[in-house]
Order: C-alpha cells, then structure tokens, then sequence
C-alpha cells in the first residue's frame, strides 16, 4: 500500500481545490482547512477614525502537493491567500501539516 496514493485519493474526494507557491512556483493540490481562532478582533478609536477589523484568522490545513514540493510559502484556494507560518510534510501520511494565516483584506 503507497501511503501517497492513499492520501490523493482521499483529498480528490474531501479536499478542497487550491494553488501552491513554492519558491514562487505554482502548483496544483489539495487540502482540508479547519479554523483555529473563531473570533474577529474589532477595535475603533472613534466614529470619525474607524480603524475597522482585524481579521487574525488561522487556520490547520492538511495539504497534498499533486507535484512534490520542497516547501510551501503561500496557498491560494477561493480568491483567499493565505501564508505559511509552521509546519513541515509528514512522510508518514503522505501530505503537509500546517499552520496558515490568511492574508486577504486585512485592515489595520
């Protein structure tokens, strides 16, 4: 049994579709995202000078390169870009274990 071939077969079923750039390659794949802080941060000074939502959202996803990268600087997957911040590929289960953050629309 090829533990790699495993893991594609059950991201392709429960996976959602998304880009990796590696070394500013990119590349197909597939991942399983689950939220890890559920709450946005709200912080205003006043009615004239908003400054408006901090979105601090991070995320564990379980990442499956379709081509064999050496590392994972950002994931792109529905228009949301998101940026590595640990993790490392697991051979054991064929796949990435990280820790993102997303980086789209975010205001300070």
């Amino acid at each position: 049994m090829d533990v790699r071939n495993e893991m594609r077969r059950t991201m392709k079923a429960f996976g959602k579709p998304l880009k990796i750039i590696s070394k500013q390659k990119e590349v197909k794949g597939a991942g399983i995202f689950q939220k890890i802080l559920k709450k946005t941060i709200e912080k205003t000074t006043d009615s004239v000078s908003a400054i408006g939502y901090i979105k601090n959202n991070k995320y564990s996803l379980w990442l499956f390169d379709y081509e064999r990268v050496d590392c994972v600087d950002k994931v792109i997957c529905d228009n949301h870009t998101y940026n590595t911040i640990s993790g490392d590929y697991d051979f054991e289960i064929g796949c990435w274990r990280l820790i993102v953050k997303e980086t789209d629309n975010e205001t300070i």
